[in-house]
């Protein structure tokens, strides 16, 4: 498990985490530790510092840098997930709409023949 997470779920910038001139990882890297795992208020400030999720996941200092996985899924699929609650059938439409209509990179199709 541990190459597994090292080799997909280590978080390392790149120029899409700072898109918009933005000074902070828009996918809220590096996380911050918490000792429990917490629902987050949607109005509430840490919300938004939490990179719009509404879930903060029990996680030590040293897993600051490592994106949330389901250890069967990562054995199975062997690479890169962004595992999280879904807080409601409307969040849900939401991210999968969003998902859907994603433009892939220009380059996306370059080495394929």
């Amino acid at each position: 498990m541990y190459n597994l997470v090292n080799r997909n779920q280590i978080h390392r910038h790149t120029h899409t985490c700072f898109k918009r001139n933005a000074h902070l990882c828009r996918f809220a890297f590096p996380c911050k530790p918490s000792w429990e795992t917490k629902i987050i208020e949607e109005n509430s400030p840490q919300f938004l510092q939490n990179g719009g999720r509404f879930c903060e996941q029990k996680r030590a200092a040293h897993e600051k840098w490592v994106n949330n996985y389901c250890p069967k899924i990562l054995e199975f699929w062997d690479c890169n997930m962004d595992i999280q609650p879904c807080g409601s059938n409307e969040a849900l439409a939401h991210y999968v709409t969003k998902y859907v209509a994603k433009v892939e990179p220009e380059d996306f199709n370059d080495g394929i023949k």
